[in-house]
């Protein structure tokens, strides 16, 4: 089966802390595949608090614009976990907070490198309070856990990828449009009721952290603590897509488990190279592969195959973009 690769954090964030542009390195089978495919228009970030990447990645996995309006939010974590019972979920993710006398900023979970052991202690803790309300709590991975039950319907969560490193106030979860309506129906009251449980669990969860003996051992070894969570993806999936996806789709986390040290965001990106970029390229069966790189705002999708003269006749056009020795990747997006 042809295969779908996202990959984000394709360029380095110029917020990091780090330098904004790492040191060019040699990515043949990346530069070879932007030498003979062909690109899609870029994507842009919309008003859906979704990353463009995130919002491809959805429609891959079935989801389509047909089958919602602009107000509904995008149930990622649903179409990520394949549930078809119609049940709300959304991602948790345990995050470190920095607050400072003018804002509340959020870091990206990659900062906390939280093991598993230190992982299942805060999960169970967090389990038992969703648990209290009727939701169910599961692990996925250590700073990846999936929220079950109605009280995630008709909020919108916006994403820890566009939020990390940016004031919180900003980026906190909401209702729709949809159900900021002048006459009072069962919908709005509902999901004003979900939204403030959602916030409470948010303070409960700094509450329990706080004072965790987790915690406490992180103190000691001057590490980041676990202050928090940042919930996102949360909807849910009505029926199950009506055509399932024709290639295989594949989430590359390799890039986004580096996003506190360059040095290692560029190591990983040499083993993407090769480990993934290399068999792709070698496949001689695979005519319809397809590769979607993207950052917090942009992303574009690369297919080996044109599906139009237009998109051929570009090419020349898209090399001399990219320069003849462009400096990959910071030239992706």
């Amino acid at each position: 089966m042809p295969q779908h690769l996202f990959i984000p954090l394709a360029t380095w964030p110029s917020h990091a802390g780090q330098a904004a542009t790492p040191l060019d390195q040699a990515l043949p089978h990346l530069a070879q595949l932007l030498g003979t495919w062909f690109a899609d228009t870029p994507l842009a970030v919309a008003a859906d608090w979704v990353t463009p990447i995130e919002r491809c990645y959805a429609g891959a996995l079935g989801w389509h614009a047909s089958r919602a309006t602009t107000s509904d939010p995008l149930p990622l974590a649903a179409l990520q976990d394949q549930a078809t019972d119609a049940v709300p979920c959304a991602w948790v993710r345990p995050v470190h907070l920095i607050s400072s006398m003018n804002d509340v900023r959020v870091c990206d979970p990659s900062v906390l490198r939280l093991s598993a052991a230190e992982a299942q202690p805060l999960f169970q803790a967090l389990a038992e309070l969703c648990k209290e309300d009727g939701l169910q709590l599961d692990m996925r991975t250590p700073t990846r856990w999936l929220l079950r039950g109605e009280a995630l319907r008709h909020i919108r969560t916006p994403s820890l990828a566009l939020a990390a490193n940016q004031h919180i106030a900003d980026y906190q979860p909401f209702l729709p449009d949809s159900v900021h309506t002048s006459t009072p129906t069962p919908e709005s009251g509902e999901a004003k009721g979900n939204l403030q449980w959602l916030l409470r669990l948010q303070n409960e969860a700094q509450m329990l952290f706080y004072t965790h003996p987790v915690n406490d051992a992180r103190h000691a070894q001057r590490r980041p603590e676990v202050s928090g969570i940042w919930v996102e993806g949360a909807g849910a999936v009505a029926t199950p897509a009506a055509t399932p996806p024709t290639k295989q789709v594949i989430w590359c986390d390799a890039l986004s488990a580096h996003a506190d040290d360059a040095h290692a965001w560029q190591a990983a990106w040499r083993a993407l190279d090769s480990d993934s970029l290399a068999p792709l390229l070698a496949d001689p069966a695979g005519t319809a592969d397809t590769v979607t790189f993207g950052n917090a705002t942009h992303a574009i999708t690369w297919r080996r195959r044109a599906p139009t003269w237009w998109r051929r006749a570009k090419q020349p056009w898209q090399r001399l973009k990219l320069g003849r020795h462009p400096a990959l990747p910071s030239s992706l997006l």
